[in-house]
């Protein structure tokens, strides 16, 4: 019967080491499947290695005070990052708050009786090809290693300074590559169609990447700054506190109004106190990419509103927990699928 024929299925993709999907579950198979994601990071870090080994830039580099990143430093990030991202998720499984969530995780199609249980996020499919993909992507770090940069600033002002520069360039980067790569079929296909498979993400959806958009979106950015000297604790700075913001970005709940244990602040809060820009320039939170995710054709910035605001992109997304109220106020999935139905005609050349 079906039972058995889906139990085969299962076992048959355990056996292969891929889901329902196609997505390997395992990294001995993701490697094998995605070598790029090991090829790559070696042909960036050889050429960076091989650019400094140039006279002159190594007599650049000298007189400047840079020296790379090293393996240390770099495999310590890569540990931290994985592990952070198993924490979130561990912690919106456990903690996470029905009145917090911004989509329904319901089986579309079906009508939402008042009284049936909503699915949360602890309840949705083990995201483990997810869980993989987020390895290797940050296990590609890696070429971090061989990057060379400036000696750690020696006042506040300049930490301030590089901290703001990077976070603005940064946002003006994605935002600028991010809206291209929805503009235009051919660039979608290629570096990002991946990543919106992903329509109702989990934190795991932050790095749900293909290695290409990786490099243009993160590595890219850091190779620029590097050239322009970037000092060593304002790049761990950002790239630690950067990591962290983008699995909260995804995991599809409005969690910055999180009392922080031991502290009289938000998590929001506490956000601002380490990046104050985002109070100038409106903060990109989980709230509006999600909606990105769910919608594809707003809020394309990283960090910031401004860009999107200027452009006529910008959307607030929805208010938390009002996609899975019930009763009166509740959205039926049958609605919301002939709603969904109706913009995946508009959408449909971008997601083919």
């Amino acid at each position: 019967g079906f039972l058995q024929t889906s139990t085969r299925a299962s076992e048959g993709e355990r056996r292969m080491g891929v889901d329902k999907d196609g997505h390997p579950t395992d990294l001995e198979t993701f490697y094998g499947k995605h070598p790029s994601f090991a090829w790559g990071p070696a042909l960036l870090g050889a050429a960076m290695w091989g650019l400094c080994q140039v006279p002159a830039v190594q007599h650049r580099l000298d007189q400047q005070g840079m020296t790379p990143y090293g393996f240390e430093a770099t495999i310590a990030y890569i540990a931290f990052a994985i592990t952070l991202s198993l924490a979130v998720h561990g912690w919106m499984c456990i903690f996470a708050e029905p009145e917090r969530q911004l989509q329904a995780y319901d089986p579309k199609g079906k009508p939402i009786e008042e009284s049936t249980p909503r699915v949360s996020y602890k309840d949705k499919s083990p995201p483990k090809a997810a869980a993989v993909r987020t390895a290797a992507a940050i296990a590609t770090s890696i070429v971090y290693a061989v990057f060379p940069f400036g000696a750690n600033t020696q006042t506040w002002g300049a930490f301030v300074a590089w901290a703001f520069a990077l976070s603005l360039y940064w946002d003006f980067h994605f935002f600028c590559a991010h809206k291209l790569a929805h503009e235009y079929s051919t660039l979608y296909k290629f570096f990002h169609k991946l990543h919106h498979t992903y329509k109702d993400p989990d934190c795991f959806g932050a790095y749900f990447v293909t290695y290409q958009s990786h490099v243009v979106l993160e590595q890219i950015v850091v190779v620029l700054f590097c050239l322009c000297g970037l000092p060593r604790d304002v790049f761990t700075f950002v790239l630690y506190w950067g990591t962290f913001g983008t699995l909260v970005q995804h995991c599809g709940h409005e969690i910055g109004s999180v009392k922080l244990p031991f502290l009289p602040i938000t998590l929001d809060q506490f956000s601002s106190l380490l990046s104050p820009w985002g109070l100038l320039l409106g903060g990109h939170g989980t709230a509006e990419h999600d909606w990105h995710h769910e919608k594809f054709t707003a809020n394309y910035a990283l960090s910031f509103t401004y860009l999107d605001k200027l452009f006529g992109s910008y959307h607030s997304g929805r208010v938390p927990g009002e996609a899975i109220s019930n009763g009166k106020g509740a959205i039926s999935n049958g609605k919301e699928a002939l709603s969904n139905g109706k913009e995946a005609l508009s959408n449909g050349k971008e997601a083919l």
